[in-house]
């Protein structure tokens, strides 16, 4: 009967030695690793599986918690095997085989393992257009822009407004808010306009179901 390996998900990640030069936008991957005969199992916890950051099928040197590295017995088909069999999945689980990467080194007598670190929901991209990302400043939508022009006509007009109605006719109070009459008159407008539409509505829906009639 086939044991089981031992995987773990990881919430930081390092770039790996054999790619200096680039890093995952996401934190999260999936490391596993298993001798051969046994099962491993990668596991994104729901997120899909879209980028190696390690893989090696022979002897490869190092664990899950420390880091991985390849040695000269290393299967150049790994990687190829892993994209095929696990990309798009949110979990990936083989037996461990050398018919499946290919014997990278058939003199030798010690076990061959499979070591793997997997990214969860995003690829690998290179560092640099990462840090042009980050440094971009944040651009306010047009419609907060619309509202910021809005609220400060609004605060020129009432400021000017109260300035010139306070020094020019010796207003104090709620007289020196300019056309205070108008904004008295403003909220019964808006109900005179909300009741318009709605009884415009309702008349034309009678209208309708008279044709029908």
């Amino acid at each position: 009967m086939f044991r089981l390996a031992a995987a773990c998900v990881l919430l930081v990640c390092n770039a790996l030695p054999d790619h200096p030069a680039r890093s995952l936008k996401t934190k999260r991957v999936s490391c596993a690793e298993a001798s051969e005969g046994d099962e491993i199992v990668f596991d994104c916890g729901g997120e899909f599986i879209s980028a190696i950051s390690f893989a090696s099928y022979g002897q490869p040197a190092g664990t899950c918690g420390g880091g991985f590295s390849k040695t000269s017995c290393d299967s150049k088909r790994t990687e190829a095997v892993i994209e095929d069999r696990c990309y798009g999945q949110t979990t990936c689980m083989f037996t461990v085989s050398s018919d499946i990467f290919g014997d990278p080194c058939p003199t030798s007598s010690r076990t061959k393992k499979l070591s793997a670190v997997l990214a969860c929901g995003a690829s690998l991209t290179t560092s640099e257009p990462e840090a042009e990302e980050d440094s971009a400043p944040v651009r306010a939508s047009y419609g907060w822009k619309f509202i910021f022009v809005v609220f400060v006509v609004f605060g020129l007009y009432l400021g000017l407004g109260v300035a010139y109605n306070v020094k020019r006719n010796g207003a104090s109070g709620l007289d020196a808010v300019p056309h205070l009459e108008m904004w008295k008159d403003l909220p019964f407008a808006v109900r005179d306009g909300i009741i318009f539409s709605i009884d415009t509505i309702k008349s034309k829906g009678r209208q309708q179901y008279q044709t029908y009639l």
